[in-house]
């Protein structure tokens, strides 16, 4: 598992992709509202630029996330608490290991 900020084509694309059978991509989104907020009050984020960017992507993953090849699998926290969405993760986790065992 690798955690971080990108879209398919930062991965599918690349040579060393061949040693991997399937990537899975699942993203975290919420209303910007909300993100907004968990970035200045939870994470004490004071850059306009990182706000802005990260709203942006935000946005764009809500917008474009179902149409990339392959999917991303978009999951919205905006009503879920922390440990909500940490087990939503989880079990999606678990879900394509399922997949990939039975394939």
């Amino acid at each position: 598992m690798l955690c971080g900020c990108c879209v398919p084509e930062q991965f599918e694309n690349r040579p060393e992709r061949r040693y991997f059978s399937t990537l899975h991509y699942l993203a975290l989104t919420c209303d910007e509202a909300v993100l907004r907020k968990r970035m200045v009050e939870g994470r004490k984020v004071t850059d306009p630029a990182w706000i802005k960017s990260s709203l942006d992507f935000n946005r764009w993953l809500r917008e474009n996330g179902g149409t990339t090849n392959p999917p991303i699998q978009l999951v919205d926290t905006t009503e879920r608490t922390p440990e909500q969405a940490t087990q939503i993760a989880h079990q999606w986790i678990l879900r394509c290991l399922e997949e990939e065992q039975h394939s």
